[in-house]
């Protein structure tokens, strides 16, 4: 018999309340537990996306007799230097309301080049200035 379950880990995800405090990646993991324990399940696969990995890692190195597989996709094991800088960024352009100049660095740092320069020219720059011209 197979089971399928879909879970929102993260507060402010679906339908959960936005957290209070700063996310921790061992609440989120037991979360993820007591969400596979409401549905009864003893085994189950895990599939995370970028910021989700590190929890599943967490989950699997943790309970290994109840992860039957684990699905990683753009993710990584732990936060290197590069991505302490850009969550750091990306909180203080939150911070500070400045949510169009987020949203380009969050443009810049998820696409690739050749996404980036398959967008149409007035979707590259959403702020009025003048584009960069080459010499």
């Amino acid at each position: 018999m197979s089971s399928r379950m879909r879970a929102a880990i993260d507060p402010g995800t679906g339908a959960t309340p936005k957290a209070r405090n700063p996310l921790d990646i061992d609440e989120l993991t037991e979360r993820l537990v007591a969400a596979a324990d409401a549905e009864g399940l003893d085994t189950f696969a895990v599939s995370e996306y970028s910021l989700g990995g590190p929890v599943a890692i967490r989950l699997a190195a943790r309970h290994p007799e109840r992860v039957s597989s684990l699905v990683l996709s753009a993710s990584f094991a732990h936060a290197d230097t590069r991505t302490d800088l850009a969550a750091s960024v990306w909180h203080q352009l939150f911070a500070s309301g400045q949510h169009t100049l987020l949203a380009e660095y969050l443009n810049l740092m998820g696409r690739g080049e050749a996404a980036l320069n398959a967008l149409p020219r007035h979707r590259r720059a959403t702020r009025s200035r003048p584009p960069l011209r080459h010499r």
